[in-house]
């Protein structure tokens, strides 16, 4: 068994949450929640996620996602994203604020 096999993280920027964990999925790899403390979010747009779309992972490695709740009425709103102010682009990188 070759143990030093890489596969592209997937781009999920900008995907729904249940389309993000099944691409994550179909790459060999898993989507995790960027907030520890919260269980995994079953709805919203995929914001921001780390490693980058594209970047070389093993596969079953974590993609931690970050995910704006679009209000599909389950109470509680808000969003949970990283805290840098820095945009995302939709290839899943996040370009820097040139301020």
């Amino acid at each position: 068994m070759q143990t030093d096999e890489r596969v592209p993280a997937p781009a999920l920027v900008g995907l729904g949450v249940i389309e993000a964990h099944a691409l994550a999925l179909d790459a060999r790899v898993v989507t995790v929640s960027g907030d520890p403390d919260t269980p995994p979010p079953m709805s919203g747009v995929v914001v921001a996620q780390q490693p980058l779309g594209g970047t070389p992972v093993s596969p079953g490695d974590p993609i931690t996602i970050w995910v704006e709740d679009t209000g599909g009425g389950g109470g509680g709103g808000g969003t949970s994203v990283p805290t840098e102010p820095v945009p995302v682009d939709p290839s899943g990188g996040k370009t820097l604020d040139p301020a």
